[in-house]
């Protein structure tokens, strides 16, 4: 029964009704109106309750929606398990089945609007939902149930920003500064007379030119032996093509007519993950200062490093890179030069602090000193039932209020000070406080120490702490918010586990008297699990900072796998340096799948390898694919880290043949990641060619796929990418130009990038631009 109250009626002009009752015909509709929204409500709660809960991030519907979807569902009959499974939520696109908005395509405007719209939806609801941490994720059978049978239904096939039915998905930062999403017309610049002027020269032409329909034009000249070449490099690193090398923003007359397909940016095909014959990387403590080799320093590493012997300063540098690393001790709760916000690695701005947020953490711990092996217990009998405090400055340190923290323990339990700080005893004769040595003695003596650190920042454990753990006595920390990550398990009582200072200091007061109590803050130390699982995180602090930085640098550099949490470089999930090819077919095996595919009406013919035999001796492949209509040639060029497909003649049979390119990456699991689309747009070009892109990733890799010309580069499938080279609305049956496909395999930074956001990297900026803007090549017309 629903109870109505009386709430009299407010008019606007005329005279108020004379009586009124609760059974009035108004109020009877009222309550029937109500007992409805209430099962339609119930009804609604029911039905969602009796399925899996979905993850708040992976619903694609509004709040108007849902509630709009919820009645509609009370309305129809209940849905059986059978016909539940093919329900989709209206507004998600996926690959298993194509979009109606690829068939007529949108203006970009609206397009963007719509994105924009569902975005703000989105944002409105996740701040009025609980915390999505508190959530079940969407488990892979759920996630089965919404799609196809055939490739993963969950992979994105979204362009733009909005909600999918595997989470919300923005693709990039600079969204809002290219609302259409799509490559931008650049107007192309005629930097002859500055190549000119480079390679003292009177006058220089290109050796290629865009005619008006796109395609590219070679200059008769260039193809002449006899002609010599001048090599041009406006970007900001060095190239090197048939030996020579290209010094940025500079020009070179090549000593031989060079017909090598590519250039070359490191000094190896394959940069190995042991450093083994590359140059050093060098720190610096100015950016592009140019340091003579006597003033250069080796610093002991398993990879060749070395440093100015004058650095100096928080702020490091790395050989010519654009990358700074700030490097500093000081707290960011004080210092607010060593706080590290989300996107300053967006301005190649790094840290190498205290906080394991940092790309080379730095920590008070060393094995050295500090190491907890072999640190027994004192005798709990002949040890005083007092606690020790041993502090000399910051006395009433703000952030853990270190001042009430020892008033409170020292009005419940008797506390002997012996530094600068609530100084109440004397150090005894023969005894210091000035050494670690010293104060781990004294502290050998108490039941109980004292460790009020200065500071509660994420990750700061200091000196005082290891000291305390190492003494053989039960610590009491105010410290770091995330101890119970950094210490053996239950080594220590943590203050941030009591709401008071005095509710601290009555458990303390118990403990310094209750035997089996204070031994069971002891057991660690014999536990040889819980030793080894502590050692082994802080086991990069045997390597000293300078040779992690140069780590950290190399990989970084090389585009190589990086283990943070040892501060090792590694072989990435796809590993680079096997390139291998099928013994048949000569088609790419490792570190990813080659696959030909040829579209006729709905037949689909493939080549592909059938054979187990390998090839792994070379880093290039030139030959012919021959699949249902179509033949082909192209030459493949594993090298610096990337792979480059040059395909140079292409014709098929029928013109309503579609031609793909199908590369399958072994592992690479992206439903949770999306299909990034134009990715080389966030890489600046200065010649404005036609340049198609695609990137999927998952938690561990990235693959970045770039084609010279404009067509369609989409996922299919996990660890799948298709390059559609003749699409059925090409009438030519041929090649007019040679097309070009680079494939970049990185692995993502596990403190920097998101699954669901895509950052090109200083790798991979440095691969797209190279292919966007590749070097300039002229000949002399004087």
């Amino acid at each position: 029964m629903v109870g109505i109250r009386k709430i009299p009626n407010r008019r606007f002009g005329g005279k108020a009704p004379s009586s009124s009752t609760y059974c009035t015909f108004r109020n009877f509709v009222l309550a029937l109106v109500a007992m409805q929204g209430i099962r339609v409500l119930m009804g609604s709660f029911k039905q969602e309750n009796s399925s899996p809960l979905p993850n708040k991030q992976s619903d694609p519907l509004g709040l108007e929606d849902r509630l709009k979807d919820s009645v509609g569902r009370v309305r129809k009959k209940p849905d059986t398990p059978e016909t539940s499974k093919l329900q989709k939520p209206q507004k998600q696109e996926v690959a298993a089945s194509k979009s109606e908005e690829d068939d007529e395509p949108k203006n970009p405007q609206e397009e963007w609007r719509d994105h924009e719209d569902a975005r703000k939806q989105v944002d409105a609801d996740a701040a009025s939902s609980p915390d999505e941490d508190d959530e079940e994720p969407q488990s892979e059978h759920q996630a089965d149930q919404s799609g196809g049978k055939d490739l993963n239904p969950i992979v994105i096939d979204k362009k733009g920003t909005g909600p999918t039915n595997v989470g919300y998905v923005k693709d990039f930062t600079h969204e809002r500064e290219n609302p259409p999403y799509r490559s931008v017309e650049i107007s192309i610049t005629d930097v002859s007379p500055t190549v000119a002027s480079l390679a003292k020269e009177r006058s220089v032409k290109p050796c290629e030119t865009v005619g008006q329909d796109g395609t590219t034009v070679t200059n008769p000249s260039c193809l002449d032996p006899d002609t010599p070449l001048i090599a041009y490099n406006p970007e900001s690193f060095s190239r090197t093509w048939c030996g020579q090398e290209i010094k940025p923003q500079s020009a070179v007359t090549m000593s031989e007519h060079c017909t090598e397909a590519v250039v070359h940016l490191f000094p190896t095909e394959n940069p190995p993950i042991s450093g083994e014959h590359m140059p050093p990387i060098v720190i610096k403590s100015k950016r592009g200062a140019e340091v003579p080799a006597t003033s250069l320093t080796a610093v002991e590493c398993n990879i060749p490093c070395q440093k100015d012997s004058a650095l100096s300063g928080d702020d490091w540098f790395i050989d010519d890179e654009p990358w700074m690393i700030r490097h500093t001790m000081l707290d960011g709760w004080y210092e607010g030069h060593a706080k590290i916000e989300r996107r300053d690695f967006l301005k190649n701005k790094y840290f190498s602090t205290q906080s394991w947020e940092s790309s080379v953490p730095l920590t008070y711990f060393s094995f050295d000193k500090h190491s907890l092996r072999n640190r027994p217990a004192i005798d709990f009998d002949s040890a005083k039932d007092k606690a020790i405090y041993i502090v000399d400055n910051q006395c009433t340190a703000a952030a853990t209020k270190r001042a009430k923290y020892f008033g409170a323990m020292k009005a419940k339990i008797e506390v002997h000070s012996y530094g600068q700080c609530g100084h109440n005893t004397d150090i005894p004769e023969g005894m210091t406080t000035d050494t670690p040595e010293g104060r781990i003695a004294l502290m050998k003596q108490y039941r109980v120490v004292l460790a009020f650190d200065v500071t509660k920042s994420k990750d700061h454990v200091s000196e005082m702490v290891w000291e305390a753990l190492m003494s053989g006595s039960v610590p009491v920390i105010v410290g770091a918010d995330n101890l119970l990550e950094h210490l053996p398990p239950s080594s220590f009582i943590n203050a941030g586990k009591f709401s008071n200072w005095d509710d601290l200091a009555d458990y303390v007061k118990t403990v310094l008297v209750d035997k089996e109590l204070w031994e069971s803050y002891q057991k660690w130390r014999t536990d040889e699990e819980a030793l080894a699982a502590f050692e082994a995180k802080y086991e990069f602090t045997r390597t000293i900072p300078e040779c992690r930085i140069c780590r950290w640098a190399y990989a970084k550099k090389y585009g190589l796998g990086w283990d943070h949490a040892k501060q090792q470089i590694r072989s990435m999930k796809l590993p680079r340096e096997k390139f291998c090819t099928s013994a048949d077919h000569g088609l790419i095996s490792a570190p990813f799948s080659e696959i030909w595919v040829a579209k006729t009406g709905g037949d689909e013919s493939t080549l592909q390898e059938d054979s187990e035999g390998e090839i792994c001796s070379s880093l290039s492949i030139d030959g012919d694919v021959d699949v249902d209509s179509f033949k082909g040639h192209r030459q493949i060029i594993h090298h610096d880290g990337v792979t480059d497909f040059i395909i140079t003649e292409a014709n098929r049979e029928h013109v309503d043949t579609e031609v793909v390119l199908r590369l399958l990456f072994p592992g690479i699991r992206n439903p949770d990641g999306a299909v990034f689309y134009n990715t080389h747009s966030l890489v600046s070009t200065v010649r404005g060619p036609k340049v198609s892109s695609a990137t999927i990733q998952d938690a561990q890799m990235k693959v970045t796929v770039l084609a010279d010309w404009e067509t369609l580069v989409t996922s299919t499938g996990e660890g799948v990418v298709e390059i559609v080279i003749h699409n059925r609305d090409d009438e030519s049956k041929e090649v007019a130009q040679s097309k070009r496909i680079r494939i970049i395999m990185e692995e993502l930074a596990s403190i920097h990038d998101k699954m669901t956001e895509f950052y090109p990297s200083s790798f991979g900026r440095r691969m797209t631009k190279d292919f966007v803007d590749p070097l300039g090549v002229f000949f002399s017309d004087s």
